[in-house]
């Protein structure tokens, strides 16, 4: 007899996928209810029945949680439709379970509106894409397939052309790895044989994710890969947004789960010793390797802080890690930070990498390698 995925219990893997899930979905209903966005939309379409074996909520129970919690902090924002969920299966005993398991939970005041599916993938995605497209909603997609074969690049691609739109998927990359040359893989995933040879079982994720940012590579779309662990077996989130906002958000909480690398629930480079109660230093991990290139960036670049802030999120950086690190390489007079518009040094520690200040553009601190003066 086969055991169905949510009919025993989650494991530690899967509990790591569904805390990344939640803490996003946390960061985006906050972000986006403080917009005033006319509607924010939130789909799952392989949403389980809500709970494992043992009661452990899956990501459709998580979802109306977060809502619910959301309309009561943000009450007075709120209109008659304004949260609009979509929960879809295509297993029918699992569809009338989550229906009965999300009902119960649903926040009851009118601003929030549920609809439930009982349709393969490809038809639900086909049903809704008119909504997801549309400009005036904000939408965040969460795909929690099972297996690889849902979730291709040019699904991924239909759903970047969206505005306004997130995207959090899961796939099992180590099976692409393993099965790559099989017919029923080379269908949806046109992996190239060299490409896997020079692959590690541990970064396969972080290498997966490689190749659908360069099948996207001609609308420039942001992908950040966490990989996880199981067993012998590596699998993980995706994460994409066409917005620098989300990027900084999704990377951040990485970091908080992964106080050492930022990318992975275990050592993926071999080159960290993990102490979660430990600020990651230029010696440690991915910061270490990460050190020559930036100094390189720097020399070449000479970028102001809103190109730095850019770079360190498109390297996986989350801004409140570097701010440290470049406060160690001024101090060790590696680098200067200049006043643009004042024409002098800058105060000290004053690096300005955040989002609100790329939006705003103000101030401008510039980067140059070295003890440097007199810039203009």
């Amino acid at each position: 007899m086969v055991v169905k995925f949510h009919d025993a219990p989650f494991d530690d893997a899967t509990q790591v996928k569904l805390e990344i899930f939640r803490r996003y979905l946390q960061v985006w209903i906050s972000i986006f209810m403080r917009l005033g966005v006319k509607q924010i939309c939130i789909y799952d379409f392989f949403a389980g029945p809500g709970y494992d074996s043992e009661g452990n909520p899956g990501s459709p129970v998580m979802i109306v949680e977060e809502v619910k919690k959301a309309c009561v902090h943000l009450k007075q924002n709120l209109i008659e439709n304004n949260i609009y969920m979509v929960f879809n299966d295509v297993d029918k005993y699992y569809y009338s379970k989550l229906q009965e398991n999300i009902s119960s939970k649903t926040c009851s005041k009118k601003c929030c509106r549920v609809e439930f599916l009982n349709l393969s993938f490809e038809k639900a995605l086909e049903l809704k894409l008119p909504e997801i497209r549309n400009n005036k909603t904000a939408n965040l997609i969460i795909l929690d397939q099972f297996g690889v074969k849902h979730i291709t690049p040019d699904i991924v691609r239909i759903l970047a052309d969206c505005e306004k739109t997130d995207i959090l998927f899961f796939i099992s990359s180590s099976f692409i790895r393993r099965f790559y040359s099989q017919p029923e893989i080379k269908k949806y995933f046109n992996v190239d044989e060299n490409f896997l040879h020079k692959t590690s079982p541990k970064t396969i994720h972080r290498d997966i994710c490689g190749y659908y940012k360069d099948q996207l590579k001609d609308i420039g779309y942001n992908m950040v890969p966490f990989s996880i662990k199981k067993g012998s077996n590596v699998y993980g989130v995706i994460f994409g947004s066409s917005h620098i906002l989300g990027l900084d958000r999704f990377i951040d909480l990485c970091w908080n789960i992964d106080p050492q690398g930022g990318e992975a629930n275990y050592n993926i480079d071999n080159t960290i010793s993990y102490d979660e109660n430990v600020l990651p230093s230029f010696e440690d991990g991915k910061i270490s390797l990460f050190q020559k290139q930036l100094l390189e960036f720097i020399q070449s670049d000479k970028p102001d802080n809103h190109m730095l802030y850019k770079y360190c999120l498109l390297c996986g950086i989350a801004p409140r890690i570097m701010c440290p690190q470049l406060k160690q390489l001024q101090k060790e007079k590696e680098i200067t930070v200049w006043d643009i518009n004042k024409n002098q040094p800058a105060r000290k520690n004053s690096f300005y990498l955040s989002y609100d200040n790329y939006r705003n553009k103000q101030p401008v601190v510039r980067y140059y390698r070295g003890e440097t003066h007199g810039h203009k």
